[in-house]
């Protein structure tokens, strides 16, 4: 380098500058400094902008991931992946409009690209276009790349499962590997509604011998039970249809529940069940018309008065919708789900106390099941109960025990500590929170209201800015987010 100084204050290098261009002249001499040090700027390119885009877009930094999706378009302005990559994004920021625009333009740069109209599709789903989301995903089957052929055919499988549309569903899961065990799930479940039992089982079997998936497995493993111990009867109809229940399928629920009230009429299960199947299907009239030929049948029917009360606080009426839940509890008094739906209606009405005695019966009764220690522990959480004794922290800490990858305990668990002054434990508590869940705006929220109790600011500012695009820019997170923002030090943000 120092040669190089010499260099430029020779006579000859004078003798250049004075007769060529002074400006052009001295950013070429800068140009070689630059190269010589080993220190040259070099202009990103497109794909290295689209990959720091995506990189901020996982780290929930959406205002910056749309910055350089929008420089990636400037750089390569015939190139469909900006556009592509900026509606997938305000997709997951939920700004539809932005998102159709975005898609729009690319999709005239390239229509033939099966990425463009799935994303076309979840757009108009995302709007609630069901139609036009599925004239998207029909075309995204027929294109390039597969993986978002197979992507779209998955959708419309689940799309016209939910409208009762079942062998449209079929094909579109049967077209799917054997390996996706989400389709081989669905497929064994399509099979065994429609009675192909031997494609039933083949599918439900590959789909449990393959998947990692808790839920799915536990899922497969209900039907198969209920495969084995069909025998045409009404009886084993009406567990055939419960399965379903529990798996929350009512489009399939409905023809064996519906066979098993034609065997045998007088089942008060059978017809609570299918109550179920029509509340789930928007049908509330249906669902109250069965769940009282249920209870004219068998008055004490857990299931029933369940339903009942669900049916009866969607009209408000919170004194039947205590009394039903009365009734299923007197009949099956060791049900968590009775316990703490009628928690929950002690809690609508202010009753704290008895909501929190319902819902430590609920974990009592649950045999380990981590959601209602879950619910237990945000409780504590929400309302600042059971800080002094010590009765909710040791409930968070159980619930972080038996759910150490949901969070939701550790939110909770974290809250609680903060309100017991245990500031550096909450903060690492509700550090994990954010890092199992980092698209709940909630989580971020928490997060940033305890870095900025210890003065890191300019994280609470990120986290906070998390918060608020994660709530779509104007929910109820985002606006106390946005409060909390503009309270933080003005220097620090």
């Amino acid at each position: 380098m120092d040669k190089l100084l010499k260099l430029l204050n020779a006579a000859s290098w004078n003798e250049v500058l004075a007769q060529t261009d002074v400006w052009a002249t001295r950013f070429m001499l800068i140009a070689v400094i630059l190269l010589v040090g080993g220190i040259a700027i070099q202009t990103p390119t497109e794909s290295d902008t689209l990959r720091a885009g995506l990189a901020a877009q996982s780290q929930q930094e959406y205002w910056r991931a749309e910055s350089f999706f929008q420089d990636a378009a400037i750089l390569a302005p015939d190139d469909f992946r900006p556009p592509l990559d900026l509606a997938r994004l305000h997709l997951l920021e939920h700004v539809d409009d932005l998102a159709q625009s975005e898609v729009e333009t690319a999709r005239n740069l390239d229509s033939t690209n099966a990425d463009i109209w799935l994303t076309l599709g979840d757009v108009a789903s995302d709007q609630g276009h069901q139609q036009d989301a599925e004239h998207a995903w029909l075309q995204a089957t027929h294109l390039e790349p597969a993986a978002a052929a197979m992507q779209a055919r998955e959708r419309l499988g689940l799309l016209y499962e939910g409208q009762g549309r079942l062998p449209q569903a079929e094909t579109q899961f049967a077209a799917l590997p054997a390996s996706d065990t989400l389709a081989q799930y669905h497929l064994g479940a399509l099979r065994l509604e429609r009675g192909d039992r031997a494609g039933a089982r083949q599918a439900l079997e590959a789909a449990l011998s393959q998947t990692n998936d808790a839920g799915q497995r536990a899922a497969a493993q209900r039907l198969l039970a209920a495969l084995n111990q069909w025998n045409g009867s009404a009886h084993s109809e009406q567990l055939l249809g419960y399965a379903y229940v529990q798996n929350n399928l009512p489009t399939l629920a409905k023809a064996p529940l519906q066979q098993a009230i034609a065997l045998a009429p007088k089942d008060a299960n059978a017809r609570a069940y299918l109550g179920w199947v029509y509340l789930s299907l928007g049908s509330a009239s249906q669902a109250l018309a069965e769940e009282r030929q249920a209870l004219t049948l068998e008055p004490g029917n857990s299931f029933a008065n369940y339903i009942l009360s669900l049916l009866d606080l969607d009209a408000g009426h919170y004194s039947s919708a205590i009394n039903d839940l009365g009734r299923a509890l007197t009949s099956d008094p060791q049900n968590p789900v009775l316990w703490a739906t009628r928690a929950e209606v002690a809690e609508q009405l202010g009753d704290l106390s008895f909501a929190e005695t319902a819902l430590r019966r609920a974990v009592d009764d649950a045999a380990g099941d981590p959601q209602f220690a879950v619910l237990l522990a945000t409780f504590y959480a929400d309302y600042q109960l059971g800080l002094q004794n010590g009765v909710a922290l040791s409930a968070a800490q159980e619930a972080v025990a038996l759910a150490p990858t949901n969070g939701l305990a550790f939110d909770a668990l974290g809250r609680i500590q903060q309100a017991m002054n245990n500031f550096s434990a909450a903060l690492g508590t509700l550090s994990e929170a954010v890092s199992l869940a980092p698209t709940n705006a909630t989580f971020h929220l928490h997060l940033a209201t305890i870095q900025a109790i210890l003065g890191y600011i300019r994280s609470a500012a990120l986290n906070l800015r998390k918060a608020t695009v994660l709530d779509h820019l104007n929910g109820p997170v985002a606006r106390q987010a946005q409060q909390l923002l503009q309270d933080l030090p003005p220097s620090s943000i």
